[in-house]
């Protein structure tokens, strides 16, 4: 006969209660991240990410960003690259540089990433875990969108990930539709995909052409 289920949970909150009490800051804080990390890599956003969106973003090739690293992305570089992109990436906090692509990587926000790369440099951008994690509010997400159309090629792919429990939907921001067009058939993709077990979703956009030179 199975052990009660409150047994189990007083069990579990003696073993958090006894890790804050007796482990050091510093061991206590790696072991949260270890823990935080387990449990991203396991979410079905994030093997969704590993076992569909990263080989068709590999088979597209040519430069890859990927925006936002952590330690549960620090084998994607790799990955993007066995399927055929060169991979670089970019995160605003220097400690995150361990987990991104050797050689290719720099610290700076999305926003001023136009003074680092030159325009169209991208075939493919991933912007992922960074609406509602410090890219907040409409006009710094514009800023992020305006950003990326101009450090990516026309006909270039953004992938946007986003929580419908943190950002309110960015297909309504008017930068989106002035600089992209849901384009995932181009790469075997769903325009939008979402999951039944969690808040995340993935948009799969083209870069349209620069409005001035639309007829």
């Amino acid at each position: 006969m199975n052990e009660p289920a409150p047994k189990a949970a007083s069990f579990l909150k003696l073993s958090r209660d006894a890790v804050r009490r007796w482990l050091p800051p510093t061991a206590r804080d790696r072991l949260e991240a270890w823990v935080v990390d387990r449990k991203v890599r396991r979410s079905s956003d994030r093997r969704h990410m590993r076992q569909v969106l990263i080989p068709a973003l590999g088979r597209h090739g040519g430069n890859l960003l990927f925006v936002g690293c952590r330690r549960y992305t620090a084998a994607y570089p790799d990955a993007f690259a066995r399927g055929g992109a060169t991979c670089w990436t970019l995160d605003i906090d220097p400690d995150a540089a361990c987990w991104g692509a050797k050689g290719r990587h720099v610290v700076a926000g999305v926003e001023a990433s136009t003074s680092v790369f030159a325009p169209g440099f991208f075939q493919t951008i991933v912007l992922s875990g960074v609406f509602g994690f410090g890219v907040d509010g409409a006009s710094a997400q514009t800023a992020a969108l305006d950003a990326c159309a101009s450090i990516l090629a026309e006909g270039g792919l953004l992938i946007l990930g986003w929580n419908t429990d943190r950002v309110a939907d960015p297909s309504a921001l008017p930068a989106l539709s002035r600089w992209y067009r849901p384009a995932g058939a181009k790469v075997g993709l769903a325009d939008r995909t979402t999951f039944p077990d969690g808040t995340h979703v993935f948009d799969v956009l083209e870069r349209l052409p620069d409005p001035r030179d639309r007829p």
